[in-house]
């Protein structure tokens, strides 16, 4: 295990990756050139036909834009209700909303592209149905659509415009497996990100994964439904834990390296490689909601919402509470470093507890803690360096952060509204 201090938090490269395949605007900008507002940042089109994406990582106020519009040479984006407009490689808030030009023609969600009330000649493709804006500068005509991108038409045919990019914006969790790094999203399935290049995972049980651990040379995805798929040898084995566990619905899942866990309600289940063994009678845990597990040296750690923190050896289980200092009944995350074990909480901020006494983590006050990797806390305001006894601030300031993986000097944070890729230098 290794750990990031303080010292060494300069960040001196961002890459932010991010799903335009809501389109939320369109406009063109002159001959040839356009812009496109989406959930994922802005797209440009020069003349030349190349599309680039601009997002905050390039100065953008948002990657959640609500339209675009273009006065006066000047081009506007829409976060919130608040009009920015673009002047050089800044944004600066308009204090005027643009004039937005009427459209030559209109889009009817589910039905397609028309002028007047005649359907466009040639008709938009049936993955494109979802049109929810278009433009034209006189010759070319490009489409949004809610769900599956930007579309141009060449010639008398439509087409998608290919971007290499993930294929949801709200990250769930970050895992390296293989040579390559797998992104789970909140309802857009599983993409992989290897050698530059993004795909998605077909196949799956759900397109709703949650977590993800490796384990025996496996990578296991638990999923929203509670179903679990494996990945090995390069084949995916979908709901590979239907039959075996009692409660049916895995949890949250955690490995030591030699087991497999899997939290269920009110136990879990543990897989040495070759056999399953089922923690579901204990008194001590009927009726509580298990929320994560941390393995430590044949002993494990249970984090429950409503009961704190449990720590179990063997028949004996201790809890460690608020009579102990943890103050928050909801624990959301685990992980271990060089000086005990850090308990995350849903409201309560970052704890640390060593041997039976909880101490509270300076500078975690009142955060709902959602993520931990080494020397790192992710929470749904913030991002920082854990150092000993405290935490402390870097650039840049991400928020709503819902994943942390560490590969290297690169660390990868999953937000709510993007994936970036912070290089540590």
């Amino acid at each position: 295990m290794f750990f990031l201090a303080a010292s060494l938090a300069v960040v001196a490269h961002v890459q932010c990756f991010t799903s335009s395949r809501s389109v939320t605007g369109l406009v063109s900008t002159g001959p040839g050139t356009f812009a496109a507002a989406t959930s994922g940042g802005l797209l440009l089109r020069a003349a030349d036909g190349k599309w680039t994406k601009e997002t905050v990582a390039d100065g953008l106020p948002s990657n959640e834009l609500e339209s675009a519009a273009s006065s006066g040479g000047a081009l506007a984006v829409e976060v919130g209700d608040q009009w920015w407009s673009q002047a050089g490689a800044k944004w600066t808030k308009a204090s005027d909303a643009p004039t937005v030009p009427v459209a030559r023609a209109h889009t009817v969600w589910g039905a397609g592209l028309f002028v007047g009330d005649k359907p466009f000649s040639p008709q938009l493709p049936d993955a494109a149905k979802t049109a929810t804006c278009c433009a034209t500068d006189g010759t070319h005509w490009v489409v949004g659509t809610s769900d599956n991108g930007l579309w141009e038409l060449h010639g008398d045919a439509w087409a998608p415009v290919d971007l290499n990019e993930p294929s949801g914006n709200s990250i769930q969790a970050v895992t390296l497996f293989g040579g390559a790094v797998y992104v789970s999203t909140l309802q857009s399935g599983l993409d992989v990100y290897r050698s530059g290049r993004w795909s998605r995972v077909q196949g799956l049980s759900s397109g709703s994964p949650r977590e993800m651990v490796v384990f025996q040379g496996a990578l296991w995805v638990r999923n929203a439904e509670g179903t679990v798929d494996r990945l090995q040898d390069g084949k995916w084995s979908a709901d590979c834990l239907k039959g075996i566990l009692p409660r049916k619905e895995a949890r949250y899942l955690a490995t030591d390296g030699e087991r497999l866990y899997v939290a269920e309600w009110a136990g879990w289940s543990v897989f040495d490689g070759k056999t399953w063994t089922h923690d579901l009678q204990r008194p001590e845990f009927a009726g509580v909601a298990t929320t994560c597990l941390l393995p430590d040296g044949g002993t494990l750690w249970v984090g429950t919402q409503g009961k704190s923190l449990a720590h179990v050896q063997g028949g004996k289980v201790t809890w460690v509470d608020e009579r102990a200092g943890l103050n928050d009944d909801w624990v959301t995350c685990l992980a271990k470093d060089g000086e005990g074990v850090l308990v995350g909480t849903f409201v309560g901020g970052l704890y640390r507890v060593t041997g039976d006494k909880a101490v509270f983590v300076e500078g975690s006050d009142a955060q709902d803690v959602t993520c931990l990797a080494p020397g790192l806390v992710g929470t749904r305001q913030w991002v920082k360096v854990l150092d000993g006894p405290g935490l402390h601030s870097f650039d840049p300031q991400l928020s709503e952060v819902q994943a942390l993986a560490r590969d290297g000097n690169d660390v990868w944070v999953g937000t709510r509204t993007g994936l970036f890729r912070l290089t540590i230098s």
